[in-house]
C-alpha cells in the first residue's frame, strides 16, 4: 500500500520510485527509495539496486530465481518493506536482525524449513510478518518476541505445534494459519479483524495451556478447544 502512495515511473518494465533530496553539491536531486525486479529470472541482485544500498525503502524481489538470502540486502538497513516470495529460499539468515527498521517481511512460496533465532530482534519495528507456502518444521519462542506484529501469515507449513508465547503478541489482527479449516465450526484460514474473537480465542487457550505448564499447542488440542 505504501508503495502505491508513491508517485512511480517505469523504465525497462523495473519499478523506480524517487524522492525529492537536500544536497550540498550539485548531485543528484533524486534519490530511489522503492524498487521492484518482480519475475525477472534473477538468482543476484542487480547493480541498479546495489547502488541504492543507502536510500533504499521498500525492494521487491518476488518470484525469481533466488537460491539464497542475499548478503548485500543485509547492508540496506533502511529498508521497511522487503518481497521475496516464489523464490527457491532455503533459511532467513541470522543477520536479518541488521534490518532494524523493517516493518514488512514477505517471504512466501519459498523453501524455508526453520527461523533463526535472531528474527526476533526485529521487534521494534516488524509489524508484517509473511512466511505461508513454505517448509517450516518449527515456530521458535523467538517469534513471540516480535510484540509489534498485526500481521503474521504461517499457514501451508510444515510445524504440528504452535508456541504459547503467541499471546504475547497482542497487537495481532491478522493471523494466517490453515488450522483453523479444521475447527468445528469451520473457520476461513485467515483470521483477521472481523474474525478478531478466532484469535482472541486462541490467546486463551495460549494462556491456559501455559498455566498447565506447557510450552506448546498441538494441532489436536487446537482443534477440539
Amino acid at each position: 500500500n505504501k508503495t502505491k502512495e508513491l508517485s512511480r515511473s517505469q523504465s525497462s518494465d523495473v519499478e523506480l520510485t524517487r524522492t525529492p533530496t537536500s544536497r550540498s553539491s550539485q548531485t543528484s536531486l533524486h534519490a530511489t527509495i522503492a524498487l521492484s525486479f518482480c519475475n525477472k529470472e534473477l538468482n543476484s541482485v542487480p547493480k541498479a539496486v546495489i547502488s541504492h544500498t543507502n536510500s533504499l525503502l521498500i525492494l521487491d524481489l518476488s518470484s525469481n530465481h533466488f537460491n539464497e538470502f542475499p548478503q548485500e540486502i543485509l547492508s540496506m538497513t533502511k529498508l521497511k518493506s522487503l518481497k521475496m516470495d516464489s523464490n527457491r529460499l532455503k533459511k532467513i539468515p541470522n543477520e536479518i536482525y541488521q534490518l532494524s527498521h523493517l516493518e514488512s517481511l514477505s517471504l512466501a512460496s519459498n523453501y524455508i524449513t526453520a527461523l533463526p533465532s535472531t528474527i526476533g530482534k526485529l521487534s521494534k519495528s516488524l509489524t508484517t510478518l509473511n512466511l505461508a507456502f513454505n517448509r517450516i518444521e518449527n515456530l521458535p519462542i523467538d517469534l513471540c518476541e516480535l510484540s509489534k506484529l498485526k500481521s503474521l501469515w504461517v499457514q501451508n507449513n510444515a510445524f504440528t505445534a504452535l508456541p504459547v508465547q503467541l499471546c504475547k503478541l497482542t497487537y495481532l489482527r491478522e493471523f494466517g494459519l490453515d488450522w483453523f479449516k479444521y475447527t468445528f465450526p469451520v473457520l476461513a484460514m485467515i483470521q483477521n479483524d472481523k474474525r478478531v474473537d478466532s484469535i482472541g480465542k486462541l490467546f486463551a487457550l495460549c494462556k491456559r495451556t501455559m498455566e498447565a505448564h506447557k510450552i506448546e499447542i498441538d494441532f489436536e488440542t487446537f482443534i477440539q478447544d
